[in-house]
């Protein structure tokens, strides 16, 4: 119970300071504000919440002990969670997001937490 309410009052402190952004090179200025509340945030911490659980219980069934399969899960789901945002920062009017990265990390280790 202290890890959720833990992990509720960050989220609240996060969402309320907000992630203000700006992008400045010789064509253009962005700027951008990376509310952690956002819809993308969302699908951030389920997206990974169901990568990790998935491959956590994928690789058990291959017959690896479960710190390896928890291992190889996380590695594989921060993989692609951070190439996701590499992606990001080279398209045109979007940016490498933090608070993506940190929706990521709630929803590994809310599935570390649940997947036993």
């Amino acid at each position: 119970m202290k890890r959720i309410v833990l992990v509720v009052m960050l989220c609240a402190l996060w969402a309320r300071a907000g992630v203000p952004f700006s992008l400045s090179d010789s064509s253009r200025t962005v700027s951008y504000h990376d509310s952690f509340w956002a819809k993308d945030k969302a699908q951030h911490a389920v997206g990974s919440f169901f990568l990790t659980g998935l491959g956590i219980q994928s690789m058990k069934r291959l017959g690896l002990s479960d710190s390896k399969a928890r291992i190889w899960s996380v590695s594989v789901t921060l993989s692609i969670g951070l190439g996701k945002e590499i992606r990001d920062s080279r398209q045109k009017n979007n940016i490498f997001s933090v608070p993506d990265l940190i929706a990521d990390v709630l929803g590994i280790g809310l599935a570390l937490w649940v997947v036993r």
